[in-house]
């Protein structure tokens, strides 16, 4: 469940190309250049509300597993710790994922500290299941997390693949200078590929649709919108396939096609009726 990392990573490569870009462009009408923070900060919120879904899809397929076995009541040793109740075979459950009050530094190499509440309806895999997550001080790699996320499985589509909507309200990421964005999003994740394999999670592939938005730390306003699924496969570092629309107040809308599903660094940006090559790193 780790496809919104992938879109973080792409939207940060647009922000230091599009301004690179713009600084070298002479503008005859000396127009004022665009601030394109407002990607920054989406790709950010975005990179760090993807990480809470895949922390608590996690969370809760976990809790199936060991309330199943009746191994205890946290399963976890050391950072984070999970806990779960009622630990039994009855929904639903109230789940607690606490990293600590000091950073944790995880596999992926980012800190993680303060705890991940999570309420869910039923198991991850059972249609009509609502996964409500809110957090109790909770910060990843120094930005404060606030917010809801509202993770629901609508069942499975006419493909007989399970979707989710994920809907994050009154986002907010509070940074280190104390700045913050307020950011929201309504998107569908359809599982295409790897739910039978439940211990291997490096061969699950997704398909995303819908639209986010939000406020810069700069006071921007901004929305984007998926305009061709996007493609995540959990073997590849980038995203395969899709399109995205990115609109600022005050700016020619951005357009990133990622390709045709071939899993490369290669992206190409559209920008004011030209197209730019894009090497995602």
């Amino acid at each position: 469940m780790k496809t919104n990392l992938k879109i973080g990573m792409a939207l940060c490569l647009i922000v230091l190309f599009v301004t690179s870009l713009s600084s070298c462009k002479k503008d005859k009408e000396e127009k004022k250049e665009p601030n394109f923070s407002a990607i920054a900060d989406n790709a950010l919120a975005d990179r760090i509300f993807g990480d809470v879904f895949n922390q608590s899809g996690k969370a809760v397929k976990d809790a199936e597993e060991e309330t199943g076995n009746k191994s205890g009541n946290s399963i976890l040793t050391g950072c984070p710790t999970l806990t779960i109740s009622p630990f039994d075979l009855t929904w639903p459950k109230q789940i607690t994922v606490d990293f600590g009050t000091t950073d944790c530094l995880g596999t992926d190499g980012h800190n993680r500290r303060g705890i991940i509440n999570i309420h869910a309806t039923e198991g991850w895999r059972m249609p009509g299941a609502v996964t409500t997550i809110s957090f109790n001080n909770f910060y990843y790699d120094n930005h404060k997390v606030e917010g809801t996320n509202v993770f629901t499985n609508n069942g499975r589509n006419a493909d007989s693949n399970l979707v989710y909507l994920v809907v994050v309200q009154n986002g907010k990421i509070t940074k280190p200078d104390n700045t913050f964005i307020t950011w929201a999003s309504s998107r569908e994740h359809e599982w295409i590929e790897g739910e039978p394999t439940i211990l291997n999670p490096y061969d699950d592939g997704y398909m995303i649709t819908g639209s986010y938005s939000g406020v810069s730390s700069g006071g921007e306003t901004y929305t984007i919108d998926i305009i061709s699924e996007l493609y995540f496969h959990m073997s590849c570092m980038w995203l395969r396939q899709g399109i995205i629309d990115i609109n600022i107040q005050g700016v020619p809308t951005i357009r990133v096609d990622y390709g045709d599903g071939t899993c490369d660094a290669f992206a190409d940006v559209i920008y004011e009726g030209a197209t730019y090559p894009l090497v995602m790193q």
